[in-house]
């Protein structure tokens, strides 16, 4: 979700410092995406690494 943060706010110090520890993936989603990755370059070689260029 964006949010739009402003200097001039009152409250820009506090919800800076909440966005900076909020935590924005799941590591499990993270691992099953890196995952697929890996097979798919272990499979396919270089096709694969430079699709994902």
């Amino acid at each position: 979700m964006a949010i739009t943060l402003s200097q001039t706010d009152a409250d820009f110090e506090l919800r800076f410092s909440a966005f900076l520890t909020t935590k924005r993936e799941v590591s499990a989603d993270v691992e099953a995406v890196v995952r697929d990755i890996v097979a798919r370059v272990r499979a396919e070689g270089d096709k694969a690494l430079i699709d994902y260029t």
